[in-house]
């Protein structure tokens, strides 16, 4: 007789709200393991930061998408694709005070905390697009920790730049580059229970969930 060990999928979450104090706008937070996170996309508009599609309904709903370089608070010219920026402590970013753009090492912290389907789990539980895989339905996620991941799609880079993937995926900046044209995020997407992590342009657009300063 064999026993297998399973670690404990989710601890009762300790949330709540807090309000940023550049536009008083107010976010929920939930904390995992260790860390806590922002349980909603940050919305807090600069100069460069964009709306899914272009409609200011999709940043009341989804959060603003951001360049790397916009949400670790750097020029285009100083971290932008082609710039190389390596940060050697916690960066702001374009994140409220008292918090901090997530690193890629927190991201995999976040990724050992949540445990195996770690997608599933952090995946918001409405709004996915449905994928049948051989009988198996993905798309929707179970949000066992109240980090509430929604499918806001992504803006993508080049003179011929779009709007794309809505339902289908959401992608998280880290503020970790990996060279300089390219930057480390976290992903979520329906086809799949996993939490991917990869790099990607630096000039593409992406959602931003920051991290409390402890």
């Amino acid at each position: 007789m064999s026993v297998r060990c399973v670690k404990d999928l989710v601890e009762e979450p300790l949330s709540g709200t807090f309000t940023d104090t550049r536009d008083s706008h107010e976010y929920k937070f939930v904390k995992i393991g260790n860390q806590t996170w922002m349980a909603e996309n940050l919305n807090y508009q600069t100069d460069n930061s964009r709306c899914y599609d272009a409609d200011p309904d999709n940043c009341t709903l989804y959060g603003q998408l951001y360049t790397w370089a916009d949400a670790v608070g750097k020029a285009e010219t100083e971290c932008g694709y082609d710039y190389s920026c390596v940060f050697d402590t916690l960066i702001q970013g374009v994140c409220p005070d008292g918090w901090h753009m997530p690193s890629r090492n927190e991201f995999a912290v976040l990724e050992e905390d949540v445990g195996g389907y770690g997608g599933k789990i952090l995946k918001s539980t409405s709004g996915w697009h449905p994928w049948d895989s051989n009988g198996e339905i993905y798309g929707n996620g179970v949000d066992a920790v109240g980090f509430n991941g929604i499918p806001t799609g992504v803006w993508t880079r080049g003179e011929y730049g779009q709007s794309r993937d809505f339902a289908y995926v959401a992608v998280y900046w880290s503020a970790t580059q990996s060279n300089a044209y390219n930057a480390h995020y976290m992903l979520l997407r329906d086809r799949s229970h996993s939490i991917e992590r990869m790099s990607e342009y630096k000039d593409n657009y992406y959602s931003v969930r920051c991290v409390k300063n402890e």
